[in-house]
């Protein structure tokens, strides 16, 4: 069931007590709690992973017994092996019971037994994961669309009266949106901007991660075609600031702010940011360098 934000006039998402505003295909008004679906992933996750722990004990149990199943493949034919021992085991003596024959039968019968029975099991345990694992998919999306899609959809970077790029918000999030992950701290949900593998600082809270509006503006500022994307005020473009991008208010700016927060990191002791940033700083160097070719 595919489920659409509800903006108002002004393109701005709906709200109900705090949450935002679905429209499912019927045309009916859904809130949804993101955090609560966030919980019941949790729970899927946890019984679906004792699902799979019970599936490898079973699968080790089948290895170990895999050798003695050989021989049998059709189950009519064991079944009616198996009735016809059991009428011989009846009147077994102590000479018929050393006639190695007719205890290999026996034995194959009973080993098939076993076989099908954890081959049920197994099919059993594999389709209740293979159930689980498309239920936890399918509320992932939705948490994802709750709190990153809407965030594209309100962002003044694609909406309202003068948004700073061409781009619609679905356009956009097609592009941009893979630079943006759902992530737990401190027990809460936040939206969180990545460059490569690396997680988006904040500038104007340095040691802090950068709230959704300030990543998605590190995440536009070095896609390699940005200029095609934004549209220009005056002598340059919205998110870069300077007309050539290599005035103190645009890419020699950023480096200069940057350089002073690395010295004040590298001060402070604090590693993980010094090396974000001296990251950021090569990253905006190679790109003036680009723009001077």
């Amino acid at each position: 069931m595919e489920l659409s934000l509800k903006l108002d006039a002004d393109g701005h998402v709906v709200l109900d007590e705090g949450k935002p505003v679905y429209v499912n295909p019927d045309g009916k008004d859904i809130a949804i709690d993101a955090t609560a679906l966030y919980v019941k992933i949790s729970e899927l996750g946890t019984e679906a992973k004792t699902h799979r722990t019970g599936k490898a004990a079973l699968k080790a149990d089948l290895e170990k017994i895999t050798g003695l199943f050989e021989g049998i493949e059709d189950l009519e034919e064991w079944k009616n092996l198996a009735v016809k021992n059991a009428e011989l085991v009846a009147n077994f003596n102590d000479k018929d019971l050393v006639d190695a024959k007719k205890v290999e039968q026996i034995k194959r019968a009973q080993n098939e037994a076993h076989e099908i029975e954890k081959a049920n099991i197994l099919k059993s345990f594999s389709i209740k994961e293979s159930e689980f694992q498309d239920i936890i998919n399918g509320k992932d999306g939705t948490i994802y669309n709750l709190m990153v899609s809407s965030r594209f959809a309100q962002s003044p970077f694609f909406t309202g009266p003068e948004p700073k790029s061409i781009l619609p918000p679905e356009i956009a999030e097609r592009y941009f949106g893979s630079n943006f992950k759902v992530e737990k701290e401190s027990g809460k949900l936040r939206v969180t901007g990545y460059i490569g593998d690396e997680p988006i600082y904040s500038n104007l809270k340095p040691g802090e991660l950068a709230e959704f509006e300030e990543a998605l503006e590190a995440v536009i500022d070095v896609y390699p075609m940005k200029d095609r994307i934004l549209r220009t005020t005056g002598g340059g473009s919205g998110a870069s600031g300077g007309s050539g991008g290599d005035t103190k208010t645009g890419i020699e700016g950023k480096i200069l702010k940057m350089q002073e927060q690395y010295k004040e990191a590298m001060t402070a002791g604090n590693g993980k940011l010094a090396i974000t940033l001296k990251n950021r700083i090569f990253e905006l160097t190679q790109q003036r360098k680009a723009n001077l070719r």
